[in-house]
């Protein structure tokens, strides 16, 4: 299992840059320890509607 590190600026709203790396950590969630890391904490549950 390899550490993966996924750097956002901000996750305010999905598409975009937002929708790609939501995309990514889903991806590579279930194999490895993945960190995010934002300058804002994001909206988990608005990104997921």
């Amino acid at each position: 299992m390899a550490r993966i590190a996924v750097a956002q600026t901000a996750l305010m709203a999905k598409g975009g840059g937002a929708g790609v790396c939501m995309t990514v950590l889903e991806a590579f969630q279930s194999d490895h320890d993945v960190e995010l890391l934002t300058v804002a904490r994001p909206d988990f549950s608005a990104l997921k509607q």
